[in-house]
């Protein structure tokens, strides 16, 4: 695909298909970082023939990340749905996480994205254990991730929350 699949990036098409897909969306699908995001190809057809639910919006660092895993071989599509890859990629990307970054320090224990991905579980999610940690419902409601981020917790807070990733 190389230079054309450049040449693309570069048109009004795909333009207009990322604003639009980036407009629908609040944050990244595996993080939910707000800033720096790109519109991840779930499906290759056709350079022209791409479909909404083909598209995830991804942060620069999951995305970039995603692609690493994907080179190294650490996932593999079984099937061209797109739901079925989403699920495999948000899964490698969570699971594997903690292998691509130093554990992060909780500064003055105010809570970080980083920090609350880093102590996911092996399985990349998280447990009924780190919500009660941190003072969430379980299920976590949709968009608690950035309902924390930024926020102060205690220190027996932040030591329950990351003995929950074990």
């Amino acid at each position: 695909m190389g230079t054309e699949y450049q040449k693309y990036l570069e048109s009004p098409h795909w333009k207009q298909t990322r604003s639009k897909k980036r407009g629908r969306t609040r944050g990244c699908g595996i993080c939910g970082a707000a800033e720096s995001l790109d519109v991840h190809h779930m499906n290759y057809r056709e350079l022209f023939d791409v479909e909404m639910s083909d598209l995830r919006v991804l942060c620069r660092t999951c995305h970039r990340f995603a692609h690493v895993l994907h080179r190294r071989g650490a996932f593999r599509f079984t099937s061209t749905d797109h739901n079925h890859r989403w699920a495999v990629l948000k899964a490698a990307v969570k699971a594997n996480f903690r292998e691509s970054r130093p554990r992060p320090v909780l500064m003055d224990c105010i809570v970080t994205r980083e920090w609350l991905m880093w102590f996911a579980t092996p399985n990349g999610g998280w447990n009924a254990q780190h919500m009660i940690a941190l003072g969430v419902t379980w299920p976590p409601p949709k968009g608690w991730i950035s309902g924390r981020v930024g926020k102060p917790i205690s220190q027996s807070m932040a030591a329950a929350f990351e003995a929950a990733a074990c």
